[in-house]
């Protein structure tokens, strides 16, 4: 099994995302805990750059202006749902997960996020996200599949009915500005 190696990124990197979407569950149960941060966050902002050159089409050039705050919003993402998945592992089946395990499979997990940017086929990116994070808590962290589940989609759900709240609220606030 290949993984990312932030020393050898284009021997590595498609390799990496092809096991990774062959065979999730053998992807993660292998999944090493590598000794940095370095290759969880040059993981994440490979996503987040493709991220934006596919958004570039269906939302202009601004995309690639607003880069380094998408960017750093996107890495501290990722850091918050890594304590999330550390936090709920020792919470919900008292388990432990290391830090940088559960960083790493937060990065690894975030990859279809990068679908965000096609519209309607975005969709698809935060659902390929969850079964991800799903696999990773059934074969890495030894979780039941229904806990699994459970801890995979409830905060999902929550950041999802936050998202409509804001979208909401930034829909009035555009008609408000408009009269």
């Amino acid at each position: 099994m290949i993984y990312f190696d932030s020393n050898k990124p284009a021997e590595t990197l498609i390799p990496s995302l092809k096991a990774l979407f062959s065979d999730p569950a053998r992807f993660f149960a292998d999944l090493p805990i590598h000794p940095f941060y370095r290759n969880g966050i040059f993981l994440s902002s490979i996503t987040m750059l493709l991220f934006s050159f596919l958004a570039v089409p269906f939302h202009g050039m601004a995309t690639l202006f607003l880069f380094p705050v998408s960017w750093a919003l996107f890495l501290l993402f990722i850091w918050a749902w890594s304590r999330y998945l550390g936090w709920s592992m020792r919470t919900i089946p008292r388990l432990p997960m290391p830090r940088l395990l559960a960083f790493n499979i937060s990065s690894y997990c975030a990859i279809p996020l990068a679908l965000l940017a096609i519209p309607y086929i975005g969709l698809l990116g935060p659902l390929g996200s969850i079964y991800l994070l799903w696999q990773a808590l059934v074969h890495r962290g030894k979780v039941n599949s229904a806990t699994a589940l459970m801890m995979s989609i409830v905060p999902a759900a929550v950041l999802v009915v936050i998202g409509v709240v804001l979208w909401i609220a930034a829909l009035s606030v555009s008609f408000h500005v408009g009269e």
